[in-house]
């Protein structure tokens, strides 16, 4: 294992829970990969990315199962009745909260949010610096 692998390990176990698996938009490996990469690029550093196959491998290792919709399982009347909108078919079991919460670290606070869910948005930014100045020197 390389440490790229071994950093994306650590950073997957540290802030993903997870969750029952059902397909979702925000439970999609893609969309899983964009806010990952997008954490390290407003937070951290620009230059710093991974692949589908490094995130994937991450959740692997940690535990996590990938899901997949075959055209067996897919049905428009599962689609309308979930309102779901599927771009891809990959999806892994985590919390959806946890993709929701790390997306909103890079956002301004919206005005109607609870001073709980900013304290709670607040604390991930600063757990996301913890880690980043504990576990960086793994990608030198």
């Amino acid at each position: 294992m390389n440490k790229r692998d071994r950093f994306l390990l650590l950073f997957v176990k540290s802030f993903y829970d997870k969750g029952r698996g059902n397909p979702n938009t925000d439970n999609q490996v893609h969309w899983t990969v964009i806010i990952i990469n997008k954490i390290f690029k407003n937070h951290f550093k620009e230059d710093l990315s991974f692949t589908e196959a490094e995130v994937l491998k991450a959740f692997k290792r940690n535990g996590f199962k990938l899901s997949e919709y075959g055209e067996n399982e897919f049905t428009w009347e599962k689609f309308h009745a979930n309102h779901i909108t599927i771009y891809n078919d990959k999806f892994l079991n985590i919390k959806v909260r946890n993709n929701k919460d790390l997306g909103n670290t890079w956002k301004q606070h919206k005005s109607n949010y609870k001073q709980e869910t900013i304290d709670k948005i607040d604390n991930l930014k600063a757990d996301l610096f913890k880690f980043w100045d504990d576990n960086k020197h793994l990608l030198e």
